[in-house]
């Protein structure tokens, strides 16, 4: 099954491009070739949301499905505390308990969760990217399989952060503020959003190059002698309860390895942002998506000591990834070259992580 998705996101890939490719200068074609793209679009959508909603084969399936028949009723939920024993976050929660109220089943929970993820991710894709479908194959290869798929509160707090990232970087504060909180409130790791942001606000495009140079050196050298040791006393003070508590479980507390493929990844994109990021900056919604992506590269070599902290952490932050890295490959590389290596990147990336990590695994109940 999710190999066939992959095949069909790839043939959506290509319809786009051929089509965009035959375009000429006729005005009505100009005018079409926005609609096409939304129709393309409404079909990657159904097949990324489908999965999700009636996949029963996820490891966390259970879980939440417990979590949402626990949390009970909006009666429930708002007057008798009936998630004060439960993990999880306020957005989570009030869906569970909307669904409950309605009657409607589990499935329907994970139906709305997954709809209001790919949806934020797919629209700021629609808005932003140069290469829409190649940003649907980047998010599928390998976010989407770990958020929408297994860690959907991860997946729901990410999209809500990409979306707020769209609207503060133009006019709409309002909505950039309130997706802001929406995204704190699907999961308490969301918080760490509030440096990137910072920093984006009172550091000039001009300074910012030299400090992602010396940030990614200094999370280097942090990184080798153990951040978490360093560091470690003051832990509980700025991280969520909800991530600091996994270092107790010696499942999740392992060290990350310099050669690992998502910090290598990570670090070279890193340096190919750099390298253009003078042109990346003179639009806003790209210089905070630089901003955001290097900070988790940082914050991700930084605490490569504890896996679970450097993993969930960044993974929020790295929301962006698809959507500005068809336009930095091909503005280092040229547009044929650069859209070849991120479609072979998605390739190895997906294969990776269905056949080495064993995600995807997919068993619908309909």
């Amino acid at each position: 099954m999710i190999y066939t998705i992959f095949t069909c996101l790839m043939l959506l890939f290509f319809a786009s491009h051929l089509k965009i490719s035959n375009v000429g200068s006729n005005s009505s074609n100009k005018y079409k070739k926005p609609y096409l793209n939304a129709g393309l679009l409404l079909v990657a959508l159904t097949l990324l949301v489908i999965i999700p909603s009636f996949n029963v084969s996820s490891p966390d399936y259970l879980p939440y499905s417990y979590i949402i028949k626990e949390v009970g009723n909006l009666e429930s939920f708002f007057f008798k505390e009936s998630t004060a024993h439960l993990h999880g976050d306020f957005t989570f929660f009030l869906i569970s308990a909307i669904s409950n109220t309605l009657g409607l089943s589990t499935s329907f929970t994970f139906f709305i969760v997954a709809l209001i993820s790919v949806l934020c991710v797919l629209f700021v894709g629609f808005k932003r990217s140069d290469f829409i479908f190649l940003t649907v194959l980047i998010y599928f290869s390998h976010s989407y399989l770990n958020k929408e798929m297994i860690q959907i509160r991860a997946g729901l707090a990410s999209g809500f952060l990409l979306l707020s990232l769209h609207y503060l970087s133009q006019a709409s504060k309002g909505k950039g503020r309130l997706t802001l909180i929406a995204s704190f409130l699907s999961h308490s790791s969301a918080l760490m959003a509030l440096f990137p942001l910072f920093f984006a606000h009172i550091v000039k495009p001009t300074y910012m190059k030299k400090l992602f140079q010396f940030s990614l050196f200094i999370s280097i050298f942090l990184g080798s002698l153990g951040m978490v040791n360093l560091i470690s006393g003051t832990l509980n003070w700025f991280l969520p309860t909800s991530v600091t508590q996994y270092l107790q479980w010696d499942r999740y507390n392992y060290e990350l390895s310099f050669f690992n493929p998502g910090i290598l990844r990570a670090i070279l994109f890193s340096l190919l942002i750099i390298r253009v990021f003078s042109v990346l900056a003179t639009n806003r919604f790209y210089y905070i998506s630089c901003v955001f992506f290097v900070f988790a590269t940082c914050f991700l070599v930084s605490f490569k000591d504890v896996a679970i902290i450097a993993s969930r952490v960044s993974s929020l932050l790295f929301c962006v990834e698809s959507i500005i890295m068809p336009r930095v490959f091909v503005l280092n590389f040229g547009k044929v070259k650069g859209v070849f290596f991120l479609l072979l990147f998605c390739f190895i990336l997906f294969f990776q992580n269905v056949l080495f990590k064993g995600l995807g695994e997919v068993e619908l109940a309909l």
